[in-house]
């Protein structure tokens, strides 16, 4: 019997059988990534823009980088940082290089990483000092 309550406690700890699912943990993000972005809001306009972003994501989840229009070689925007937890939530602070404006930025739709971690997803919304949608910048990556 007590051999039985003490498997029953070890599985218990262990969350097996709980039909939740584990976050993905931060380190599977870790890496250099470059892919391309799309958006549909810039400047806090409606509007269809798009072109290349580069991120670099350490394995406790800083995340540093630059988001490119098509077209042009100078980054429209900075990342300067970031930090994304578990389960690809994360914050961000983004710069205009253009106004040297800085905005927050949330990863609205969280961030995903392939099983191979080869290519990465996500979707980072930005707000102007009002609360009002600025840049809504979708992004898919790989290394």
């Amino acid at each position: 019997m007590k051999r039985l309550v003490l498997i029953a406690c070890v599985v218990l700890l262990a969350g097996c059988g709980s039909g939740h699912s584990t976050p993905t943990p931060v380190a599977y993000y870790a890496g250099n990534w470059v892919g391309n972005w799309s958006s549909e809001e810039w400047n806090g306009v409606a509007v269809q823009k798009n072109g290349t972003v580069t991120l670099a994501i350490t394995s406790a989840g800083a995340v540093t980088g630059t988001v490119t229009m098509q077209g042009q070689t100078t980054p429209a925007l900075t990342i300067t940082s970031g930090q994304l937890a578990a389960g690809g939530t994360g914050t961000f602070t983004i710069t205009d290089n253009t106004t040297n404006v800085q905005y927050n930025g949330t990863a609205v739709v969280p961030f995903s990483v392939d099983s191979n971690h080869l290519n990465l997803s996500g979707s980072i919304e930005t707000t102007n000092t009002s609360g009002a949608l600025w840049d809504f910048i979708d992004m898919g990556l790989s290394r």
